[in-house]
């Protein structure tokens, strides 16, 4: 299902009535309560649902998952994720608004990946928003703090716009040092070894630099991991539980973005 977020719940329901398993475009709904109906669905279908988190399955993220668990940088205390698009086809992109917010559509990828590699949960968030240019349909860039169970606290920040410069920032700030991960696209030299990990020992003094091979949007691991949990009856990566974590997260981050306040995450289902 690669069609606006807001035709989700309809499309899911018909293909589940048909006897399909599915493979949905993130986020799972606009609204909460479609997507609270939407877990519900996948959660009492026989069919297995995976939702494209696709950065679950990109390698340099799952790397760095490895080296927070490991304890590499001891306890992980800040997270900073900057997703900033300068856009050159803004109808597309006005279209996208019209439909889903910025602060929904990426911050549900992003607000997964810092639950997942902190192994936390968000919650309280306070964001601001602004529209850069006149003709947005919304807020086109929102900068959302969040803070964690576990006391880590971090950042999301997103814009799109023909004003807005791009940036890509993805930083993993602990006790003991720090990772960071550089795109290989954003690399002047050696880019042909994949993405950089640059993984900082603050007790040593120490840098690491760890090259990946990944592929940014990986399809193929996405759809390796449907066919595990059609076959193998898996649970997926990331769980229904995960992908309801991260859509009630972006969700409250667009209440805060809308009041410009503070908004408590309610994760139950």
């Amino acid at each position: 299902i690669p069609t606006f977020s807001s035709t989700h719940l309809t499309i899911l329901k018909d293909c589940l009535a048909a006897g399909k398993h599915v493979l949905c475009e993130k986020p799972i709904a606009i609204s909460e309560e479609d997507g609270r109906e939407f877990v519900r669905v996948v959660k009492e279908s026989k069919q297995k649902v995976l939702v494209a988190h696709v950065l679950r399955h990109n390698l340099s993220y799952k790397k760095i998952h490895e080296l927070v668990s490991n304890g590499e940088i001891g306890e992980l205390r800040m997270i900073r994720m900057t997703q900033n698009h300068h856009i050159m086809d803004w109808p597309r992109y006005y279209r996208l608004m019209e439909n889903c917010t910025p602060t929904l559509d990426c911050g549900v990828h992003y607000y997964d990946i810092a639950q997942w590699i902190a192994g936390s949960r968000i919650t309280e968030v306070n964001g601001f928003g602004v529209k850069t240019q006149d003709n947005a349909p919304n807020e086109n860039y929102t900068l959302v703090s969040f803070e964690m169970e576990n006391g880590c606290k971090g950042y999301y920040e997103v814009g799109w716009g023909e004003s807005i410069r791009a940036t890509n920032v993805k930083e993993f700030i602990g006790t003991k040092g720090y990772i960071s991960l550089q795109m290989k696209m954003q690399r002047s030299i050696d880019f042909e070894e994949g993405d950089l990990i640059t993984l900082y020992h603050s007790d040593t003094g120490v840098y690491e630099s760890i090259n990946v091979r990944a592929t940014y949007k990986d399809m193929y691991s996405q759809i390796k991991t449907l066919i595990d949990m059609i076959e193998n009856d898996t649970m997926g990566e990331p769980t229904i539980d995960d992908v309801w974590s991260a859509f009630v997260v972006a969700h409250a981050a667009e209440k805060s973005v809308k009041g410009n306040c503070k908004v408590i995450v309610d994760n139950n289902y």
